[in-house]
């Protein structure tokens, strides 16, 4: 192992004891200390700036992550219509944004959106009850395969009342 104390060397001197060491004990004690010093000093500037790379990806990434919007699932339960109502619960999706929320059936391709849940959930009722009836009244003959198996799901889940 290399010693960090450097080999004695000696010059003359005046003095009355003739030749002295140029690196005396404590010379190189100093020059251990100042290069301990230097060591450190360079190590906490790598540190700090892998520090700063570490907090400015953090930083980032939780930038993307409050982008994303909050999802969950829940269910129709009825169309809040005291016409039409459903005969079984309606699987829908719920997307929170940081300034709109939408309320979506990825099945059938419907969504409405405003500012809260359950005023986009209202709407995604009304959206259901009145692409229901625009499809009920464009008749199967007129309807593409997607819009036709749109109304078959939508027929299959909503009952009209009688009044």
């Amino acid at each position: 192992m290399a010693s960090l104390i450097p080999p004695m060397k000696y010059q003359s001197s005046s003095t009355k004891q003739g030749v002295t060491p140029l690196f005396s004990t404590q010379n190189v004690a100093s020059t251990q200390s100042t290069q301990e010093v230097v060591f450190v000093e360079v190590m906490d500037k790598q540190l700090e700036k892998r520090l700063n790379t570490i907090e400015a990806k953090i930083k980032a990434l939780d930038e993307q992550v409050c982008n994303q919007p909050k999802i969950y699932n829940t269910q129709l339960i009825d169309l809040g219509s005291s016409v039409y109502e459903l005969d079984k619960p309606l699987p829908i999706v719920i997307e929170v944004y940081e300034d709109e929320v939408v309320a979506l059936i990825p099945e059938l391709n419907l969504y409405a959106s405003s500012v809260s849940d359950d005023i986009a959930i209202a709407k995604l009722k009304e959206e259901v009850i009145s692409t229901y009836l625009r499809l009920l009244e464009l008749g199967n003959d007129r309807l593409g395969p997607l819009a036709l198996g749109s109304l078959n799901t939508l027929s299959r889940l909503i009952v009209k009342h009688n009044a």
